[in-house]
């Protein structure tokens, strides 16, 4: 199978590029268009003939793209969300696209540009985070390295106008040069970049818990409305993306956004927009009113197994009449993807499953819990079941403490970044043991040395612990933050 990969830079997908890319698959006889959790669109192709065709016809028509390769992740921003749920004030729509006609490199590191106030976008799937802050036109930034999960606060606040510089000096830095060590990282950056930036004392930002909100439908926005489109296993008709993008040319929606959820999100529709829009979905049965239960899940691009399970579990919660307000499931066969979930279907090496919930259910959490191991694919169903009860039975109270149990953790965190004790770091993958914090993901408690463990091997890569060396903590953290 060949896959093309055509990033939309920010998520915005003018209504043009869309029909020109269903075209495209139209006249190569691709049935079907699936989007990915970078704002990708992505086309799948089985035979080489057709291939050559798709490249040549995605050349002229001018899209970025790449064959069979990830070698320049698409840049993520929140622009889908302005206007229509909680903004950071000073944001708009203009400076999501200053800043992106400013990138002018390719990146090699995944990059972020996230308003800090939105619920619909999770904060931390990138490498270089860009996290909108209550002073105007300043960026907070946490860097996270390619295969980790220790989130780094840059201590200085970047202005607008100096994230393209800063993301191509550390696309050299941490790309080319390989660097990993965050103090020499920002050491070279400072040195090789000249940036408008202002120094801040946080050691965290407040940041809102991802509480995804329904972005599926039709929805007041202003004297307007906004709509949202999911569509089933993730499968588009390019017969129904070139009549929606045909009909936008013609009502005057210029644009369509694309958001992590694999989903289309189109913005000020006015009534008489609606009813014509409306007629379509008619014509072509879409359904814009699935189970709360299927919305809420994030899961590997293309990965057509992954699809299957999640369907088998929503079908079951369906008939079984199960609550799943407040969690977020993701499905994950490599252990080093990063999810922005509250529950994880893990695949393992012996083909069966493990389910992990984060610790407070608060999502990107870092800290698993284990519900259920060595489960089969059938078995999956019953235990995200029983999951979703407990947690409706106990977790909300959990809930109620996140914010102080974070602030108490990053008392911590800090403190120990301060404290010159040692960690131990995977020479492989650079994943860290802390014996502080054990791993729970091995069943490993707090305050376990390293020297007594026998058999440890690493989480991510299953390097042995031959393979891991001591190495200052205050050397590593700039600060690792849970959410």
């Amino acid at each position: 199978m060949e896959v093309f990969r055509i990033n939309i830079t920010g998520g915005i997908l003018h209504t043009h590029q869309l029909k020109a890319i269903a075209e495209v698959c139209q006249q190569n006889s691709l049935n079907y268009i699936t989007l990915g959790s970078r704002q990708e669109i992505y086309l799948q192709v089985d035979d080489n003939t057709r291939t050559k065709q798709i490249f040549q016809r995605l050349k002229e028509i001018k899209v970025n793209f790449e064959l069979n390769s990830d070698l320049f992740p698409n840049i993520v921003t929140s622009y889908a969300s302005q206007d229509i749920f909680n903004n950071t004030p000073w944001l708009n729509e203009g400076i999501y696209l200053e800043i992106l006609d400013s990138i002018s490199h390719k990146p090699r590191l995944k990059i972020n540009i996230i308003d800090g106030q939105q619920p619909l976008f999770p904060f931390f799937t990138g490498h270089l985070n860009f996290i909108a802050s209550e002073l105007p036109h300043y960026w907070f930034l946490y860097i996270r390295f390619p295969k980790q999960h220790h989130l780094n606060l840059w201590p200085r606040l970047i202005y607008s106008t100096g994230i393209s510089s800063l993301s191509r000096a550390l696309d050299e830095i941490i790309k080319t040069n390989r660097i990993r060590d965050f103090q020499t990282v920002l050491k070279l950056g400072e040195e090789n970049c000249v940036y408008l930036g202002k120094d801040h004392k946080y050691t965290n930002v407040n940041l809102p818990i991802l509480e995804l909100p329904n972005y599926e439908g039709f929805h007041q926005m202003s004297e307007n409305l906004w709509l949202g489109i999911y569509m089933r296993n993730n499968l588009y008709s390019s017969d129904f993306m070139h009549e929606f993008a045909s009909l936008c040319e013609s009502i005057e929606i210029p644009v369509i956004c694309l958001t992590p959820w694999k989903s289309l999100l189109i913005k000020r529709i006015t009534p008489t927009q609606q009813k014509t829009i409306q007629s379509l979905f008619n014509q072509y049965g879409v359904n814009i009113h699935h189970a709360g239960s299927e919305l809420c899940w994030i899961i590997e691009d293309n990965n057509e197994q992954a699809e299957n399970i999640k369907q088998t579990i929503v079908n079951h919660l369906y008939q079984h009449d199960v609550n799943t307000s407040g969690l977020i499931f993701g499905i994950r066969f490599e252990k080093t993807h990063q999810l922005p979930s509250n529950v994880i279907i893990e695949k393992q090496e012996d083909l069966n499953y493990t389910i992990y919930y984060t610790e407070h259910f608060i999502p990107f959490n870092h800290n698993l819990i284990l519900h259920k191991e060595n489960l089969s694919a059938s078995e999956l169903p019953e235990a995200i079941e029983q999951l979703c009860r407990f947690y409706h039975k106990t977790g909300k109270s959990k809930k109620e403490k996140s914010h102080m149990t974070y602030k108490e953790n990053a008392e911590i965190q800090n403190n120990t970044n301060v404290a010159s004790y040692t960690i131990y770091q995977c020479q492989d993958c650079h994943t860290i043991y802390d014996p502080l914090i054990g791993d729970k993901m091995q069943g490993i408690p707090p305050n376990t040395p390293f020297e007594t463990m026998i058999n440890f091997t690493c989480y991510l890569c299953n390097a042995p612990q031959s393979r891991f060396k001591p190495v200052e903590a205050k050397q590593i953290y700039a600060i690792q933050r849970s959410i």
